[in-house]
């Protein structure tokens, strides 16, 4: 895997530049990608159990937010920003969800914890609660996005294999990435009971990550076929493998952001 992240032209998919060289910062294995509300980049480098910051404008490395080991981090994932300005970042090594401070990366506090196997995403849901998809136990956990407390099992089934990416659409349902069956399964927002199959297909190979752009449509990164593929968001019908296969030198990749 490449340790840079990659611009591509939101439009068009057509690839601009590396926005982050390889390895600045010491980057390796970049796993999440979130914009502070300072509008810099912070990215999870996973081999190096760090949440590294960019200058937002021009990709420049400014600093270690959170150093490895801070309140147990190491092996950061997926990282988010919520309103609060609180940074949460996915824990694999601790099987947890640990919360820092937006502004300064001092550790606050274990946000989530129990039932988690090899955490991967997260995202805050319009009920305010916490989702963390389980990779290894194949299901989607509901926190208390207040207090960090257990909930219950979200979300499971429907052939649901190695649960990675997650995202709530315009519809209001959970969208979860099915890593070892190719797929991305879609389930009730309020209920978590599957619906159905959404999307599959069309050259995308280990889905990890996904996100709905701009436009309203579903875009997911192929982690094993190195590409981006672009769904309708309202039917999930394959529009185009938008950022082609190694563009740019594309490979191994896992998160996706649009920016502003």
């Amino acid at each position: 895997m490449p340790s840079k992240i990659l611009r591509f032209n939101d439009t068009t998919g057509a690839f601009i530049d590396d926005f982050v060289s390889a390895g600045s910062g010491g980057l390796n294995q970049p796993l999440g990608l979130a914009i502070g509300p300072d509008k810099n980049l912070y990215v999870s480098s996973r081999l190096t159990g760090n949440v590294l910051r960019y200058d937002g404008k021009t990709g420049a490395f400014i600093d270690v937010f959170v150093p490895v080991g801070t309140g147990g981090l190491n092996l950061p994932h997926g990282l988010i920003f919520r309103p609060d300005g609180n940074l949460y970042v996915v824990n694999n090594t601790g099987n947890n969800v640990l919360r820092f401070n937006g502004t300064t990366g001092v550790f606050i506090d274990t946000f989530a914890s129990g039932g988690l196997s090899f955490p991967t995403a997260l995202r805050f849901g319009p009920d305010g609660n916490l989702y963390v998809s389980s990779s290894f136990n194949n299901r989607v956990l509901r926190y208390n996005g207040n207090t960090g407390a257990f909930i219950d099992i979200f979300a499971s089934g429907g052939g649901l294999s190695n649960a990675e990416g997650l995202a709530f659409g315009p519809d209001g349902h959970l969208y979860v990435a099915s890593y070892n069956t190719n797929n991305v399964l879609r389930f009730n927002g309020n209920t978590g009971a599957f619906i159905d199959i959404f999307a599959f297909g069309s050259g995308l190979i280990n889905p990890g990550f996904l996100v709905f752009g701009p436009d309203g449509n579903l875009y997911v990164s192929g982690s094993s076929s190195n590409n981006v593929v672009r769904y309708n968001g309202i039917t999930g019908v394959f529009i185009d493998e938008f950022i082609p296969a190694g563009s740019g030198g594309l490979t191994g990749h896992h998160a996706l952001l649009f920016t502003n």
